[in-house]
């Protein structure tokens, strides 16, 4: 997912910053989720990047008991 993730910002040429100022996610929380530190995103906050992005939900969450690849 965070692979995903910097496909998506990268192919619009974006900051973390950028998106974080665009979707109204605290760049800390971002931060924490890229560094692996969170190991995943609030709900709200996958709904917000997925809307941003225009792709599918579940591209940025994942059933629960399962690892990231």
């Amino acid at each position: 997912m965070r692979d995903f993730y910097e496909k998506c910002r990268n192919e619009r040429q974006l900051t973390d910053k950028q998106v974080c100022e665009q979707t109204g996610i605290k760049q800390s929380t971002l931060s924490d989720w890229l560094r692996g530190e969170s190991q995943t995103l609030g709900a709200d906050k996958a709904i917000a990047l997925a809307k941003f992005f225009d792709v599918p939900l579940d591209s940025f969450v994942r059933p629960i008991g399962t690892k990231e690849e």
